[in-house]
């Protein structure tokens, strides 16, 4: 009775899915990464296609959901992949993370072993990706990050103007400006 009730609690799975993992990429193509960042993130992906290319029988399978402002299946899970660059056009205005892991998860097959990898410099704009974290943890679905660190240079931004309500023409006048700046320049 105890060896029962220490395999129900250590929760064994079977993979009635057959040989092999998917991995789901999930690449941040926001403005806010860097043109190095971005190529060393193309350089990932190719060379988790070439693994996959070279071994033909292992049953591994790799899709790509790239990320701007919304999330694009830039292709599903394959072993045969024949795209070398992002061909769907996305809008970099935006990082939405909770909507690229919550598409990768749509393509994970439950009957198959999966992993989400998530290629980003963590800043997002979108909805918090905790919640799409959270479920992946709930359908056994691990994610893994490959964090792309950004160079911060500080943040200056104007606050407020005050200005006088009415002026004459060629009156000289005085004016205020606050300015906020996250650290001493």
């Amino acid at each position: 009775m105890l060896l029962l009730l220490l395999l129900a609690l250590t929760g064994p799975r079977l993979n009635v899915g057959g040989r092999g993992l998917d991995v789901i990429v999930v690449a941040d193509r926001s403005r806010s990464m860097s043109a190095r960042s971005a190529a060393n993130i193309q350089e990932l992906i190719l060379n988790l296609q070439n693994d996959i290319a070279t071994r033909v029988n292992s049953g591994n399978r790799l899709g790509l959901v790239a990320v701007g402002s919304q999330a694009q299946i830039e292709y599903d899970l394959t072993d045969r992949i024949r795209q070398s660059e992002f061909v769907k056009v996305i809008n970099p205005d935006g990082s939405d993370l909770n909507d690229g892991i919550l598409t990768a998860l749509d393509l994970v097959d439950p009957n198959r072993p999966a992993r989400i990898l998530v290629l980003s410099d963590g800043e997002s704009n979108g909805v918090d990706p905790m919640s799409a974290a959270r479920r992946a943890r709930e359908d056994g679905v691990p994610i893994d990050c490959r964090l792309f660190e950004r160079l911060r240079i500080g943040d200056i931004a104007i606050e407020s103007v005050l200005l006088p309500e009415s002026v004459v023409p060629l009156e000289p006048f005085q004016f205020s400006v606050w300015v906020y700046a996250d650290q001493p320049g």
